[in-house]
């Protein structure tokens, strides 16, 4: 054998293990695997067939599954395969816009939430598809876990906006949807301490800006907020202990020291100490009165009946009366 067709061989050889086993035998391996959807599809349910065809067929069908073969490889139709024996044509509509990147971000959520993630990517897909790409795949996430809302927070507020609707619980991110359209106002330097703030203490954080909106619609409110905000809020600590744990230790803001203070005090001890004497006093007497009052009644019920109980006396004659 000479030399030229040693190097062909290896040439040969170097191909056959560098290239997938499906580029090499060219589309039948994507055909194959459109068959295998389709019938995914029919089997979760019968009348999907119109569904996919509004879609595009098997054609659109060929088109994602070429697209994730080529960003995703191997793993990446397999993780189609099962989105699609799940949840149907569903799955088809929600990754055809950008299969590749929501097929990604679908892997990111936990199985528990993959249908209200497809529900959500097929209700608004252009504005998930931009928040995706922007945030990467913790806004779909976001947007899952506080549906509409969580959206919408994100959009107006963006990266913290995001993480807002990751950390806060439903009750707490509607509050923060409400001031929401005040915060974006501000620029990102004044906005990003006060949803710091805002993610570190919640309740506090929310609770102020609703009593005194008016804070953040100038620069010198925010700066207040800003300046103040430990001694205001006060808030939390992680410490890490001596065998490597780590706990949270609360720090009270103002208000909690300076009633602390107050409450400590000798002379307002001694008067909370005085003041519930005299009410136990007060208490225990009208307690006693109420026992007193109580055994005289019984008494002259007691009598009563005693008294309707004695026969009717004889006059002086024998005869009755």
């Amino acid at each position: 054998m000479n030399k030229r067709m040693w190097c062909m061989l290896l040439v040969f050889g170097l191909v056959w293990v560098a290239v997938p086993a499906d580029a090499l035998v060219g589309g039948s391996a994507i055909r194959k695997m459109v068959s295998e959807l389709v019938e995914l599809i029919a089997r979760k349910s019968p009348g999907a067939a119109d569904d996919l065809a509004k879609l595009g067929g098997e054609k659109a069908l060929k088109e994602l599954t070429e697209q994730i073969a080529e960003t995703a490889g191997e793993k990446g139709l397999k993780q189609l395969q099962g989105l699609v024996a799940e949840h149907g044509v569903s799955a088809v509509k929600a990754l055809k816009t950008n299969p590749g990147r929501l097929l990604q971000a679908l892997d990111h959520i936990p199985a528990s939430l993959q249908k209200q993630a497809i529900s959500a990517l097929n209700y608004s897909p252009d504005v998930l598809n931009r928040l995706i790409a922007t945030y990467g795949p913790d806004a779909l996430l976001a947007a899952v876990k506080h549906p509409g809302i969580g959206t919408e927070v994100m959009e107006k507020l963006g990266r913290e906006g995001m993480e807002a609707a990751l950390k806060l619980e439903k009750r707490d991110l509607m509050r923060l949807h409400r001031l929401s359209p005040n915060l974006s106002q501000l620029e990102a330097a004044r906005r990003s301490p006060v949803m710091d703030m805002l993610l570190k203490a919640p309740e506090r954080t929310l609770s102020l800006l609703e009593r005194h909106p008016n804070v953040l619609m100038t620069a010198a409110g925010v700066a207040v907020l800003i300046n103040y905000r430990d001694a205001l809020l006060g808030g939390s600590d992680r410490v890490q202990n001596p065998d490597g744990t780590w706990e949270v230790t609360s720090r009270p803001g103002m208000l909690e020291r300076t009633v602390g203070k107050f409450l400590e005090s000798e002379p307002v001890k001694t008067g909370i100490i005085l003041i519930f004497s005299v009410l136990g006093l007060i208490i225990f007497m009208r307690g006693l009165i109420s026992m007193w009052a109580a055994v005289q009644r019984q008494r002259m019920n007691q009598r009563k009946i005693r008294s309707s109980t004695v026969p009717p006396e004889e006059n002086a004659s024998g005869n009755p009366c």
